[in-house]
């Protein structure tokens, strides 16, 4: 599909659309709803996760085993409380860092999934089977 084409039907309950930026998230919930009304959208993992480890990056260093232990606690508060879990794990977080640079990175990461809190439902998705 090329760079820049607009949402397409494919079937009777699919839809399919590119974006040029490879970041959807702020558009595409308006044509979705259109044209499939009882659509949930849902973020996938790896962007959802790659926020938190661009926080874990910041906090404990890219390639330090301390990050990837916190990203790896983050993604399961995803994956089995959603949303409302990952952000009191952030949030807890956020209130014990001194350094504004690491506050700054992680109020910046609360923010990104307080935005997309609807669509960090992995974990009613995964109790249903799906």
């Amino acid at each position: 599909m090329a760079a820049g084409s607009t949402p397409g039907r494919v079937g009777r309950r699919c839809i399919w659309a590119s974006w040029p930026n490879g970041n959807a998230a702020d558009w595409i919930g308006h044509p979705v709803q259109q044209q499939l009304p009882a659509a949930k959208l849902l973020l996938d993992s790896y962007h959802g996760l790659k926020h938190l480890a661009d926080c874990a990056g910041v906090l404990y260093g890219e390639q330090a085993c301390e990050a990837q232990r916190w990203v790896d606690a983050a993604r399961q508060r995803l994956l089995q409380q959603g949303a409302s879990g990952v952000q009191t794990y952030v949030a807890a977080e956020r209130a014990a860092v001194r350094w504004p640079r690491k506050g700054a990175a992680l109020a910046e990461g609360m923010a990104c999934l307080a935005r997309r809190a609807e669509s960090l439902a992995y974990a009613e998705r995964l109790a249903l089977g799906q």
